[in-house]
């Protein structure tokens, strides 16, 4: 009851007792030298350069927190010091796209990719100690926005970066968490600094 043998074979199977496995051997198949197709060559598509937002748009887009749902939340849920210094960190800009709307810029070491908007809606919630919860407006359509779509920058070449890309070599010994959402990282990072 501790072997259990292969199909068709009395000696070939597995032992419980010792965990050993024993393979049946297979007939060998013999290959003509040269017999396999070479496959076509893989199609690799011409990478065009990325494009980039002038930074004076990013400039131009940190102020008018008060008209800012996402920062008015966090100003609620942290105080406004720590606000302040993860605006600053993540560099969160207010669009005039949608009212209340935020800006998460996407900046690379090379420059600033585009800016996602997103507009939140502040909400009653009997889960959140502060009473108040910052939800997606999914109604708008689309729900998310591009600053280079807002723009409308000719033939511009969206190649994004990470969210808080531009962090990364400041410290050199943290750890980096990627996670889902831009509202998911600033709030993290204000909660976990480490």
């Amino acid at each position: 009851g501790k072997f259990c043998p292969y199909k068709g074979f009395e000696d070939k199977g597995h032992c419980f007792s010792c965990s050993k496995t024993f393979l049946p051997e297979l007939p060998k198949r013999e290959f003509a030298k040269n017999s396999f197709k070479k496959s076509a060559p893989k199609f690799v598509p011409e990478l065009k350069p990325a494009s980039f937002i002038p930074s004076d748009l990013l400039r131009q887009s940190l102020k008018a927190y008060n008209r800012n749902n996402f920062v008015m939340f966090l100003i609620w849920l942290v105080g406004r010091d720590a606000t302040m210094i993860a605006i600053r960190k993540y560099l969160i800009g207010t669009s005039k796209y949608w009212p209340n709307s935020t800006i998460f810029w996407q900046v690379g070491k090379d420059g600033v990719r585009s800016g996602k908007i997103i507009q939140y809606q502040i909400i009653p919630s009997e889960a959140s100690y502060i009473g108040k919860d910052c939800k997606r407006n999914k109604n708008n359509k689309p729900p998310v926005r591009w600053v280079h779509k807002d723009r409308q920058f000719k033939d511009f070449i969206l190649n994004q970066a990470l969210f808080g890309q531009h962090l990364l070599d400041s410290d050199l010994s943290k750890p980096v968490a990627i996670v889902e959402s831009e509202k998911t990282a600033v709030i993290a990072s204000i909660y976990l600094p480490q």
